[in-house]
């Protein structure tokens, strides 16, 4: 994908992984590896409804992204933005995106956890 200079999420989806930090009511950084899709100009991160950082993006709306390995060791500079959990009905049609960018392993994944949890969609734009 091209990117302008202009572009804050520039290289933030370059690996396979994502440190996405968000903030508690009090301000605690609450820092969780995950994996991301781009969306057009914005990101989007898949949880459990009742996941902790669902919960703080609800509360705050606040996170920052940087670029890491899958133990969420960062290779570049964090990038402020602002999230949303997404409405329901908007959940699933963004798992093709997963499944595109993680193949195999993202089908089993989401796969095995069906029933299991319900599945929420956090987008994230620039700040």
């Amino acid at each position: 994908m091209e990117y302008s200079d202009r572009e804050p999420f520039r290289g933030i989806d370059s690996t396979g992984f994502v440190l996405l930090t968000t903030f508690r009511r009090d301000g605690t950084p609450v820092p969780t590896t995950v994996w991301i899709v781009r969306d057009g100009e914005r990101m989007i991160v898949t949880s459990s409804a009742d996941a902790g950082k669902t919960k703080r993006v609800r509360a705050t709306g606040r996170v920052t992204l940087a670029s890491s390995d899958v133990a969420g060791n960062t290779d570049g500079e964090s990038v402020e933005g602002r999230a949303r959990v997404l409405p329901d009905d908007e959940v699933e049609g963004l798992v093709p995106l997963f499944h595109e960018r993680y193949g195999e392993q993202a089908r089993q994944l989401m796969a095995s956890h069906t029933g299991m949890f319900t599945r929420a969609m956090i987008e994230i734009l620039p700040a």
